[in-house]
């Protein structure tokens, strides 16, 4: 309490006012005492002047004046006063402390001029003659009509002076006695009413520090009871509010976290308050400790950069997509918005993450290059046969054949390529009708190398399996499977060269199935292993031409082993041959 301005600046306030009040207590009673002791010296004086203006009157009517400076200082000294006689004109006649002869006209002096006029006149000022303060008081001589002169009387007023001091320092000392205890009541009387604010302010500092929901007991009856109440209703409001706020910031931060958006907050200077997790592995962030640094040093790209001041400026969302260098390559679509009702203001990047679709628009847009490029080249070839054929060839018995064998060929490899377009779109699109059955692998890979064992023959090409186990099955669509196999030993046969070999192993590795085409081939180069499931992608294309591949096998199998919940996968080097390895489930 001591310490605390709400008791010290009404005390404060309480003290100047009892001090004023003394002060003008004071200076009033000794204004009115010493008014009083004046007004009693100005009786006392015009007493003495009313007793002698007949004896003056007579000694000037009969030019007695020798007689009148002895009257005059025989009433001075039973008077002790004062006494002088002024003619009309001023002319001092008689004083009983001062030679008149030396004296000036007092004509002009304030209480003359007043006694003159009027019949009486008083004044108070320093006497250069007598070099002192004195009271002043006379009173006309002769009848209003016909003045003759004046008599004044005066006494000092140093004896007022002194006891108006005594009556003061009296005063003073009541006046002190009072204000001392006005302190001390007031001291009493403020510490009262200011202990239950003080009790309510430490209340409401505990409040603004989190100690929500306690409660403040006042028993005074008045407003400031009233006031604790209402500050008890308002800490358990703040305490439900509190809560609800914590449990959304909690919540809001897990939806944050939990996003695959990137969410980036910045404020107004420009540096980062918050950054949720997708956020932190783009930009490589680490919260809280990058939390105020300035957006320009963490993502170093200048759109974004642009665009944030943008937006601060004027305060409307943009959208603009960013390209980050890597490695590896992204590309994001990132939206800036302002942040609506904010005190602070400031700005939130939403990041989405845009590669994959980017990728998909490329691989879409060289499919669609692939497609029109693949189909056109047989188109053309069966075009220009047909055309040569009506153009004269049709009679030419030597060559008419061979042209129609050409057209043939061109339209087998064109139904193949289409044929294995729509397979992939339905396994990619999931409409394919596979049948799944429970089917040993033994038997069925015997068959398909018993299937493929003429061809092999015919490029001199030796074919093997070799079954590390014989009970072991796999739940697949056996059409599908059949697919998978006929491409991965067809193409192995194809880019083996003459007395080469094409092995097939099966084995068991824990919970799959594992089936590995292995040739001796030609091998793939490492700078197309990552792609060589891609549609259409070959890594020798004349070559693959020639061999009559559509390019669109091996995304076929990647999709089918997918689509049966396995994988496959490759292991090549350059001329060293290469092996497809097969993961299937086993039942």
């Amino acid at each position: 309490m001591w310490t605390s301005r709400i008791f010290w600046r009404p005390l404060v306030l309480f003290v100047l006012l009892i001090v004023i009040s003394g002060f003008i207590a004071h200076s009033m009673m000794s204004m009115l005492q010493r008014q009083q002791l004046i007004d009693q010296l100005d009786l006392r004086l015009r007493s003495i002047a009313v007793a002698i203006r007949p004896q003056v009157n007579e000694h000037l009517s009969e030019n007695q004046e020798v007689a009148i400076d002895s009257f005059v200082e025989d009433i001075s000294e039973q008077t002790k006063a004062r006494i002088t006689i002024i003619k009309l004109d001023g002319l001092v006649l008689a004083d009983s402390h001062q030679d008149p002869t030396k004296m000036e006209r007092h004509n002009q002096r304030m209480e003359i001029v007043a006694a003159i006029r009027s019949g009486e006149g008083n004044s108070e000022r320093h006497s250069s003659t007598l070099d002192m303060d004195m009271r002043y008081f006379a009173i006309r001589i002769g009848s209003e009509s016909n003045p003759i002169g004046t008599v004044r009387v005066a006494l000092p007023t140093s004896e007022i002076d002194r006891e108006v001091a005594a009556i003061q320092n009296s005063i003073a000392r009541l006046i002190g006695i009072v204000t001392a205890s006005g302190v001390l009541i007031c001291m009493i009387i403020v510490a009262w009413m200011t202990r239950p604010l003080t009790f309510l302010i430490n209340e409401t500092r505990e409040l603004t520090m989190g100690q929500l929901g306690e409660t403040v007991n006042l028993t005074g009856g008045n407003e400031i009871d009233e006031l604790g109440r209402t500050l008890n209703e308002l800490s358990r409001e703040l305490a439900t509010r509190m809560a609800m706020l914590e449990d959304n910031r909690g919540q809001l931060l897990a939806t944050l976290e939990g996003m695959d958006e990137g969410v980036v907050s910045v404020d107004t200077d420009e540096r980062i308050r918050f950054a949720n997790e997708a956020a932190c592995k783009i930009f490589d962030l680490s919260m809280p400790d990058d939390a105020g640094r300035p957006v320009w040093e963490v993502m170093r790209n200048q759109i974004v950069e642009s665009t944030i001041v943008d937006v601060l400026a004027s305060g409307e969302t943009q959208r603009v997509e960013i390209e980050l260098l890597g490695p590896p390559q992204r590309f994001l679509s990132t939206t800036v918005s302002s942040v609506p009702g904010a005190s602070d203001g400031g700005v939130i990047l939403v990041l989405h993450d845009i590669t994959d679709l980017r990728r998909l628009e490329n691989m879409r847009r060289e499919f669609v290059a692939n497609v029109s490029h693949e189909l056109k080249t047989p188109l053309a070839s069966i075009q220009a046969y047909s055309e040569t054929l009506l153009s004269g060839a049709l009679d030419d018995e030597q060559n008419n054949e061979g042209f129609v064998q050409r057209i043939v060929e061109q339209a087998e490899r064109l139904s193949a390529l289409i044929q294995d377009l729509l397979s992939l779109a339905r396994v990619e699109a999931g409409n394919h009708p596979f049948e799944f059955v429970d089917l040993n692998m033994a038997s069925f890979l015997q068959e398909c190398l018993e299937y493929h064992k003429s061809r092999a023959r015919k490029r001199e090409v030796e074919l093997g399996l070799v079954l590390r186990t014989q009970d072991v099955s796999a739940h697949v669509d056996p059409e599908g499977m059949r697919q998978i196999m006929d491409n991965l030993i067809d193409n192995a046969i194809k880019y083996t060269p003459a007395g080469g070999s094409v092995d097939v192993e099966l084995d068991v590795d824990g919970d799959d199935v594992h089936i590995v085409v292995r040739d001796s081939g030609i091998g793939i180069g490492q700078i197309h292993i990552e792609r060589i499931f891609e549609r259409f992608y070959r890594v020798d294309k004349a070559r693959s031409r020639e061999l009559g591949g559509t390019g669109l096998g091996l995304a076929i199998v990647k999709h089918l082993a997918g689509a049966f919940g396995g994988s496959v996968e490759v292991e090549s080097t350059a001329g060293q041959g290469t092996s497809f390895i097969v993961r299937l489930p086993q039942c």
